[in-house]
């Protein structure tokens, strides 16, 4: 599944994607890089698989559950381009960072000498079935029925966030708070439920992800 195409080693891949982790970009901008230096993702599993049917079961960890971005769609059309994937870089000024390798590719396929991903119309997604089976939405009501089940004041508050960790904590802290001061939204004892997908933009040689910068942010 993380098999790169042809002249990208899975060492520049893995290092362009830990640089983009790093640098605040979206789960969406990811996976933009993702599907074109892949020989899997982006389509690209359907359509080397045609003519067997796929039926994808699929958990979705991106918010919104847009199909050709979650695991970088490897069953699904591909809704990005070479030069989408190029500006991502560009973006964040990782385009002279990034090793040679994938520059080259993403060059040659903006020109037009590489395959683009396949697209809306490409006969293998006329034999795939992709099926949601668990998301972020899911997971939040399944905490919010056991939590309430408990005793507790449940409140889903949401299931779509995003933003940077940093914000997302100090929101979070904001809102125990207002519970502990007055009650609201919800009255002690309190269980607030809130999903959804952070970003994390490294300074210096900090370590942790989304998930421990926003527990931080959040003490």
């Amino acid at each position: 599944m993380p098999l790169p195409c042809s002249e990208i080693s899975i060492v520049d891949k893995r290092e362009t994607i830990k640089a983009l982790l790093k640098c605040g970009a979206t789960i969406n901008e990811i996976n933009t890089i993702r599907k074109h230096i892949s020989s899997f993702k982006g389509g690209w599993f359907a359509n080397k698989a045609y003519t067997t049917t796929i039926l994808n079961l699929i958990l979705s960890d991106v918010v919104g559950d847009p199909l050709d971005f979650i695991a970088s769609g490897p069953t699904v059309p591909d809704s990005t381009t070479f030069s989408d994937a190029i500006k991502v870089l560009e973006k964040y000024g990782l385009w002279d960072k990034t090793p040679a390798s994938i520059r080259k590719v993403l060059s040659k396929g903006e020109k037009g000498f590489i395959p683009e991903t396949p697209k809306v119309g490409d006969d293998a997604f006329k034999i795939v079935f992709n099926v949601v089976i668990g998301n972020n939405r899911f997971s939040s009501l399944a905490a919010y029925e056991n939590l309430k089940s408990k005793g507790l004041n449940a409140l889903l508050l949401n299931s779509m966030m995003d933003g940077e960790a940093r914000q997302v904590g100090f929101m979070i802290a904001s809102i125990a708070r207002e519970v502990v001061a007055s009650g609201n939204p919800v009255p002690k004892p309190a269980a607030i439920i809130a999903g959804g997908e952070a970003t994390v933009t490294v300074a210096g040689c900090g370590l942790g992800g989304r998930n421990q910068e926003i527990t931080l942010a959040t003490a």
